[in-house]
C-alpha cells in the first residue's frame, strides 16, 4: 500500500509534526484537513502543510465521481485531472450514468483542458504548443469528444466558459447557443 506523509509545521515555533495518512483520506481535502495543536508549544495555527497526492486508481476516482462533497483539490480541480494519467477514469466515469452534473462538467471540462493544451489549432497555435504537449493524447481525446457529443446536453452550459468556450467547443462542432 502507498504511504503517504502529511507534515503540519506550527506558526509559533516552527515544530513539525507528521502522520500517515491511507491513499483513501489523503485523495480528498474533505478527509485530509488537519486540525491539531502543536504538542511543543500548543499553538493551533501553521506555518506550512502538506498535502500527499495518491496515484490514481479506479476506486478513488469512482468514490470522487458520485459524491458531489469530495474534491480531490479545492479549486481547478478539472486542470489538476487533465493529464494523460487520468484519461482512462474521465472516459470511463463521463459517460456514465448516474454520475451528478457537476461531477460531469468537471469531467468534460478535464477532457476539454487535455484537448486545448495537446492540440494545436493551424489557424492560432496555443500559447502552451511546447515539447510537453502530446498530440496523439490529444487527438484520442478530440475523437472520444466527437463520439460522445451528447455529453454536452447532459450539463447546464454555464459550467463550460473561457478558453474552452472560446477554443475547444468550436473544435468540436459545438456553439453554445444550439443544442448538439
Amino acid at each position: 500500500m502507498e504511504e503517504l506523509v502529511q507534515a503540519w509545521v506550527c506558526a509559533k515555533c516552527q515544530h513539525e509534526q507528521t502522520r500517515l495518512l491511507s491513499p483513501e483520506v489523503a485523495a480528498f481535502k474533505e478527509r485530509s484537513s488537519w486540525e491539531t495543536t502543536c504538542p511543543k508549544c500548543g499553538h493551533a495555527e501553521f506555518q506550512a502543510m502538506s498535502w500527499p497526492r495518491p496515484t490514481p486508481t479506479m476506486d478513488l476516482f469512482e468514490e470522487w465521481a458520485v459524491d458531489v462533497n469530495l474534491s480531490f483539490i479545492e479549486q481547478d480541480e478539472d486542470l489538476y485531472m487533465a493529464s494523460a494519467d487520468y484519461v482512462p477514469f474521465l472516459e470511463q466515469f463521463v459517460t456514465r450514468r448516474g454520475i451528478p452534473e457537476i461531477k460531469r462538467a468537471t469531467l468534460l471540462s478535464a477532457l476539454c483542458a487535455i484537448i486545448y493544451e495537446n492540440v494545436s489549432d493551424a489557424n492560432e497555435p496555443n500559447d502552451s504548443e511546447d515539447e510537453s504537449m502530446d498530440p496523439k493524447l490529444g487527438e484520442h481525446v478530440l475523437q472520444f469528444l466527437k463520439r460522445n457529443l451528447y455529453l454536452f446536453d447532459e450539463i447546464d452550459k454555464d459550467y463550460l466558459y473561457g478558453y474552452i468556450a472560446r477554443d475547444v467547443l468550436p473544435r468540436l462542432g459545438i456553439s453554445l447557443d444550439e443544442p448538439t
